[in-house]
């Protein structure tokens, strides 16, 4: 079942059917452009944002959730059986990502005959700006705005607001997040802080005077002559 038809003739959204009882959400006037492939029964797909390029494989029972404000230039996602892709609000994708909950493929153990590797689903935060060639493996949660720098090969869970890049990627730097200006316009830095549940950069206060300086003088106060 697809809701909202009407707006996928706007935009060159072209959806390949392979499958039964498979639900596509797309809300908004203007909704993305793209393939969304539909190879098994079962899948749900729901689009909150309009400003995206995808091109999207879902297998039985997958799920894929897009949040509202995202704008992703180009994104290839692979979501294999029983398995979601959730993308949060007010992310941004460059271009050439790609996410797969699966390997495709079993790696054997030789010594007991047994898989060893499984699909797992991945999370995406919201505010998460995710730079041009990243690619995300099965099971990894990327926290809330958090940014992944060009070409970073993700297969370990990501904290919320920290720098993280490299192949695989490893942690650059903590205490960090993201705003679409540059130069950073204060008001978008404040709108951020705001989303993320950040407080604002605390007053720097004078330095205290080091006790062992001040003693002489305290001790005077406590024992006038």
């Amino acid at each position: 079942m697809i809701e909202n038809s009407d707006a996928i003739a706007k935009r060159s959204l072209r959806l390949s059917y392979g499958g039964s009882d498979n639900k596509i959400t797309l809300y908004g006037a203007d909704l993305p452009n793209g393939v969304i492939h539909l190879i098994g029964d079962g899948a749900i797909c729901n689009v909150s944002s309009s400003n995206i390029d995808i091109n999207l494989w879902l297998n039985t029972n997958a799920t894929c959730h897009i949040g509202a404000r995202s704008i992703i230039f180009g994104l290839n996602a692979y979501v294999y059986d029983d398995t979601t892709l959730s993308i949060g609000e007010d992310c941004l994708f460059a271009t050439q990502i790609n996410i797969w909950t699966s390997d495709n493929h079993s790696i054997i153990d030789l010594a007991t005959d047994k898989q060893m590797n499984f699909p797992a689903s991945v999370t995406i935060e919201d505010h998460v700006w995710i730079s041009e060639g990243v690619t995300i493996l099965k099971g990894v949660k990327v926290g809330k705005g958090s940014v992944l720098a060009n070409r970073a090969l993700v297969n370990a869970s990501i904290p919320q607001t920290e720098l993280w890049g490299g192949v695989p990627a490893r942690r650059l730097k903590t205490n960090v997040s993201w705003v679409a200006s540059h130069p950073a316009n204060p008001h978008d830095v404040g709108v951020m802080r705001s989303r993320l549940g950040i407080e604002g950069r605390p007053e720097i206060l004078p330095a205290k005077t080091p006790w062992y300086r001040d003693f002489g003088r305290r001790l005077r106060e406590w024992m006038p002559l």
